[in-house]
């Protein structure tokens, strides 16, 4: 009788350790499986804590380990580059509000932020170094692939994008190189186009009203 009684004790304390077992393995299969929030989150006014309308002196204040550097684009137009972690970095483009003091850039609000930190994504997953037709799964067509004028910079636009986002590509759209004037458009694109930044652009409310109707 106490041999049978010891058997059943073993097959109980056996079943609990299989049920225990079974709980870990489907919360460690829980875990694993869970998305994982992103490192920096690119929204339609901020790109990770740095947002549309701070200062430079308040991101400097909110981010006292990043690195702020002055910079000048190829135009000439003086920014910001933020290198919040070795893996993050965003640059920002200030308004001159200030008519007293055009080098007082650290007090004026921020209009333009971009970066191509393939960390930083946007809710939907769409992020800098992504394959451009993957990112078309996202948003749709490419509608139009832009060179500027200026710098003979590359952005698409996907149809049904968030009209404050703005996509650079990596210089692979289809463009006709017999033709010298700018800008340039197209729809098409190379095989393995990807984008290489995205900014988040201070549009006016006018503007993102008609782009959502």
């Amino acid at each position: 009788m106490r041999s049978i009684f010891l058997l059943m004790s073993l097959s109980v304390l056996s079943a609990c350790g299989d049920n225990a077992d079974n709980s870990a393995t489907a919360v460690s299969q829980v875990s694993t499986t869970a998305p994982k929030p992103a490192k920096c989150t690119i929204t339609n006014n901020s790109i990770g804590d740095v947002t549309l309308g701070n200062t430079i002196a308040q991101v400097r204040l909110g981010h006292p380990q990043a690195v702020l550097t002055p910079l000048k684009d190829n135009e000439g137009v003086a920014f910001t580059s933020i290198k919040i972690t070795p893996e993050i970095e965003i640059f920002a483009y200030t308004e001159n509000t200030d008519t007293t003091n055009a080098n007082n850039s650290e007090a004026n609000p921020i209009t333009y932020l971009s970066t191509a930190s393939r960390v930083c994504k946007t809710a939907d997953g769409v992020h800098p170094d992504m394959l451009l037709a993957d990112a078309e799964q996202v948003y749709g067509a490419v509608q139009q692939i832009i060179m500027s004028e200026a710098d003979a910079a590359q952005t698409a636009e996907f149809d049904e994008q968030p009209p404050e986002l703005s996509f650079q590509i990596d210089d692979s759209g289809a463009f006709d190189l017999t033709d010298k004037s700018l800008p340039k458009i197209t729809t098409d694109y190379q095989d393995g186009a990807k984008i290489k930044s995205i900014a988040v652009v201070n549009l006016p409310a006018e503007d993102v009203a008609s782009t959502a109707q």
